[in-house]
């Protein structure tokens, strides 16, 4: 077994597929291919089943069935179908190429900062898929609350994005704490500083959280939308999906999470949020 390996745990009935990040003697440290999930296991738990070059052939193979997260050409619907031209009023109805929709609109900086590189180069090439400007940088989670003001100083953004992996406690007690999670903690620090640095929640907007996090706490400290109400696992993608909803929605358009479950896999479960101000803007006359 080496580095980069994808592999599934026996014990778990091969549920997940993870990617192996450290080998420690018989202990192994993971990460999953499609969730934002961190994990240790025994090596003698673990079934090979591939390599990292063959993630992509997994992400169609894999048995479970394909999430709106996952759906480009519905959330291309979803994120940008329903934009509404001033004058006539009616709804547009995109192709599969975006460009042309587009014509006349202008985004936002996103900051996109990602625990895991894998995870981030995944979450870049979506963003590329809508043509949307994003900045992204691969920092662990608790390194995080010591770049994100410089970050954000140097860049920036209408939109930030801090996420990664995170876990919670199987301790019902300890749950309710923050130091009953992986990660929570960092973030949760993290938004603090940002939310410092600009307090307008429709200026600068916040999505944080992993698999499991302390959505409470993350919100406490300042995020528009964080993860997880429900204390469950989120795909790479949905921060991203929520990101590319709020730069593409109308200034004039307050986003609640009705409109953002409908563009994320887990729903209300897997994210909350407040209602927040879209962030783009119509250009008239267009040059």
């Amino acid at each position: 077994m080496n580095v980069g390996d994808i592999v599934t745990r026996k014990s778990y009935n091969h549920d997940v597929n993870f990617i192996v990040e450290g080998i420690s003697n018989d202990q192994v440290t993971l990460s999953g291919v499609h969730y934002r999930l961190h994990a240790d296991a025994l090596e003698s738990d673990l079934d090979v089943i591939g390599t990292r070059g063959v993630s992509e052939q997994l992400q169609t193979s894999e048995s479970r069935p394909v999430t709106k997260a996952e759906d480009t050409r519905g959330i291309k619907n979803s994120l940008f179908g329903w934009i509404k031209d001033e004058d006539s009023h009616e709804l547009n109805h995109p192709s599969d190429h975006l460009p042309p929709l587009l014509i006349g609109k202008r985004f936002v900086r996103i900051l996109h900062i990602d625990a895991n590189e894998h995870y981030l180069n995944k979450s870049l090439s979506q963003y590329e898929k809508f043509d949307l400007p994003v900045t992204g940088f691969s920092i662990p989670e608790e390194l995080q609350p010591d770049f994100i003001l410089g970050l954000l100083q140097k860049y920036q953004p209408n939109i930030l994005v801090l996420t990664g992996h995170d876990a919670v406690s199987k301790d019902r007690h300890a749950a309710q704490t923050i130091n009953g999670y992986l990660n929570s903690k960092y973030f949760v620090e993290a938004i603090h500083t940002a939310r410092e640095f600009n307090r307008n929640y429709d200026e600068l907007v916040i999505i944080a959280g992993g698999c499991k996090s302390y959505y409470e706490a993350l919100m406490e400290a300042g995020a528009n939308f964080a993860s997880s109400p429900n204390r469950v696992m989120i795909s790479i993608t949905e921060p991203v999906n929520i990101a590319c909803k709020i730069a593409a929605s109308s200034i004039r358009t307050v986003v609640s999470m009705d409109n953002i479950a409908k563009v994320i896999s887990s729903g209300f479960e897997g994210f909350g949020g407040i209602e927040t101000r879209g962030q783009c803007r119509e250009i008239k006359p267009m040059f």
